[in-house]
């Protein structure tokens, strides 16, 4: 339906927020900024800097949080029908939880049905949710979707044509990165990747030096290998990715990806949702900074 979105993805160290009008023509580009959080500075006052920089009045709008805020669980049940994976999940997730269930929000994905289903669950406490919202309304926006870090990313990745049933997304973020392992053309896997060598991308040099690559390259193909070799062994999810997908910062930089591919065996390539999407650029300010930053927050538009 056409109408103004807007589309804010709320990260760990800034806010990155989209203004887009969709049309039967396809999608306009008509504002983009980004707030930085400043040293001791909560969320809402680097949304109301971004107020400044944006329009944010919309017809619909879509807020994606930082995966850290969410705990996600991987786990089997032994049935593939959807309704009795519904009303089981919430007992089986009851042991996994940090908190009693009764304080807390879930979903999941089934990635796998065959005798048993494969799941992935997050969980994201009540109150965080309630902070987002209340953060939100004093900016008089009433999400229409709230979601996961950049899955939207991963949503978008996989409509294309000739997209792989298996692969991973990384988000190669500022702050951190971000495993999005896909089966079936379905999230598996989510996982925050904390500790190991200083993201390179951070600094102001894009190219990397070769130590500093070798010891990244190699921390992401350890966590990756770890990733899969778990999920074999405690589910039975034989997941083979069959490409590697990078996005983000990180993505740009020179040596990665082949250092990635000649590292784990799998083909890796640079994603970019606004150079590869169907999105136009508005006139005005409807031109992105810097992209790389702003691909979550396109995706949910």
């Amino acid at each position: 339906m056409p109408g103004v979105i807007v589309g804010l993805d709320i990260g760990e160290g800034a806010v990155s927020g989209v203004r887009v009008k969709s049309g039967l023509r396809g999608a306009e580009l008509l504002a983009a900024g980004r707030a930085a959080f400043l040293p001791g500075e909560k969320p809402e006052a680097a949304l109301a800097r971004l107020a400044e920089q944006i329009d944010l009045t919309c017809d619909v709008s879509a807020v994606a949080l930082s995966p850290s805020l969410f705990s996600f669980r991987n786990l089997s049940l032994p049935f593939s029908d959807l309704r009795k994976v519904r009303q089981t999940l919430g007992f089986e997730l009851e042991s996994m939880a940090a908190r009693p269930m009764d304080e807390m929000l879930f979903d999941f994905s089934v990635y796998e049905k065959k005798e048993k289903s494969l799941i992935m669950a997050a969980l994201l406490p009540k109150r965080e949710i309630t902070g987002c919202l209340d953060m939100l309304g004093s900016l008089r926006l009433d999400p229409d979707v709230v979601t996961i870090g950049w899955l939207p990313v991963l949503s978008w990745l996989l409509k294309r044509p000739l997209s792989p049933g298996q692969g991973v997304l990384l988000e190669l973020g500022e702050e951190r990165s971000v495993i999005y392992l896909f089966c079936n053309k379905k999230v598996a896997l989510v996982r925050v990747l904390s500790g190991g060598p200083k993201a390179p991308w951070a600094s102001a040099a894009q190219a990397l030096p070769g130590t500093e690559a070798s010891d990244f390259v190699s921390f992401i193909a350890g966590a990756l290998e770890d990733t899969l070799h778990s999920l074999a062994h405690l589910h039975g999810a034989a997941i083979n990715p069959e490409r590697i997908f990078a996005a983000g910062p990180g993505a740009a930089c020179q040596g990665l990806l082949q250092g990635l591919a000649k590292k784990t065996g799998i083909e890796s390539e640079a994603v970019d949702i606004i150079r590869d999407g169907t999105l136009k650029k508005g006139s005005g300010h409807g031109e992105v900074p810097d992209a790389a930053l702003f691909q979550g927050a396109i995706a949910l538009a």
